[in-house]
């Protein structure tokens, strides 16, 4: 991100269902199929802070606000019966040669959607601190790494 980048921040907060079955994780990788680009660092981030003694999880996306999708329909009318319809949704080579085609768009949005939610599942989400007017997200795992790197935030913080 530079200076004066136009943002698009799409926040989930206090959320009760997992980051993967939030309708912002759809509606990103819809965007995403569509051309609009995320930021290139900070594009999901998945905190939970103590408030009042109870946890509160926000997710955020994060994409570039300025970024433009581009549709450009260049298919004649159709109706085709269900098993063309298979044909073509389980044919990467048909897609490729029909990147235009509305079956072509809605499977490429499955596959990102899907490469998200696979992602997301491996990931655990970070603390958000706020102490003094000051605020710190840190690592939440057990691993030696993110204790190492908890422990470094936490005394510079």
């Amino acid at each position: 991100m530079k200076m004066g980048d136009k943002l698009a921040v799409l926040r989930d907060e206090n959320i009760d269902v997992p980051p993967a079955a939030s309708m912002n994780t759809r509606l990103v990788a819809g965007a995403v199929t569509a051309g609009i680009e995320p930021v290139e660092k900070g594009f999901y981030s998945d905190t939970v802070e103590m408030v009042n003694g109870k946890p509160k999880r926000n997710v955020t996306w994060v994409v570039k606000g300025d970024a433009t999708a581009h549709f450009k329909p260049d298919f004649e009318e159709e109706k085709i019966d269900f098993n063309e319809f298979q044909k073509r949704w389980n044919s990467t080579e048909w897609q490729v040669e029909n990147p235009h085609h509305p079956i072509s768009f809605m499977a490429e949005m499955f596959r990102k959607h899907s490469a998200f939610v696979d992602k997301i599942k491996t990931m655990e989400p970070m603390m958000l601190i706020r102490k003094n007017g000051r605020t710190a997200i840190v690592p939440s795992g057990d691993s030696p790494e993110d204790v190492e790197a908890r422990n470094e935030i936490l005394a510079r913080f």
